[in-house]
C-alpha cells in the first residue's frame, strides 16, 4: 500500500538532535498508565513495555486525547512511534494536533498513516500561525467502515488494532542531525 500524504514536515524515520525543548504533553510514553489522558468509558488498555514506558492499544474505533491548555504561535514538534497491534495487514492511525484561535477557529494537523508490522518512529515540524488555546492531541485507530467499488461489490476498509508508544509535543530550536533511524 502507498503511504498517505503526510501532515506538514511529519515524517516516519527523521532524527533530531534537540537543543532546547518544551514539552506539552504529559506521560506521553504512558509510564504512568492513562495519568493526564482521557479515554472512552469501558476502555481497558493493553500496556505493554516501550523503550523507558510503555505502549499502548487501541482497538479500532477507539481514540484516547490528551488536554493542552494553549500552544505558542511557533514551530511545533511531533514524535511518536506506532505499529500495527496484530498479524494483519498495514492498519490506519490518525494522529491529531489541535486547538482553537481568538475566534474559536478550530485549527488542526494530522498524521495519517498506515501502522505497519515493524515498529516505525515519526518526527516532524509543523507550525500554527496564531496561539492556541483549549487544545488537544489525539490518537486513534480509526472505525472500521466498508467502502464500494465503482462494480458495486463491497470490499473492507484496511482498519484494526493500533500500538503507540512515546509520544512528545514540543516547543523547540533543532538543528537536523542528518540521520535516520
Amino acid at each position: 500500500m502507498q503511504p498517505l500524504k503526510q501532515a506538514a514536515c511529519i515524517h516516519p524515520n527523521r532524527s533530531k538532535e534537540l537543543i532546547m525543548a518544551n514539552e506539552y504533553l504529559e506521560n506521553g510514553d504512558f509510564s504512568d498508565n492513562l495519568t493526564h489522558w482521557t479515554a472512552p468509558v469501558g476502555f481497558e488498555p493493553d500496556f505493554k513495555p516501550k523503550g523507558e514506558g510503555q505502549s499502548i492499544k487501541l482497538n479500532t474505533g477507539v481514540t484516547v486525547s490528551q488536554s493542552i491548555i494553549e500552544l505558542p504561535a511557533q514551530r511545533l514538534h511531533l514524535e511518536f512511534d506506532v505499529l500495527n497491534a496484530e498479524d494483519v495487514d498495514d492498519v490506519f492511525f490518525v494522529v491529531v494536533v489541535g486547538g482553537y484561535n481568538i475566534k474559536d477557529e478550530i485549527n488542526l494537523t494530522q498524521v495519517v498513516n498506515f501502522a505497519t508490522q515493524e515498529w516505525v518512529h515519526y518526527s516532524g515540524d509543523f507550525d500554527f500561525q496564531v496561539q492556541l488555546r483549549k487544545c488537544f492531541l489525539n490518537i486513534s485507530a480509526p472505525a472500521e467502515t466498508s467502502s464500494f467499488s465503482p462494480s458495486g461489490l463491497t470490499k473492507a476498509s484496511p482498519f484494526g488494532p493500533v500500538r503507540f508508544a512515546n509520544l512528545s509535543l514540543s516547543t523547540i530550536d533543532v538543528k537536523d542531525a542528518g540521520e535516520t533511524d
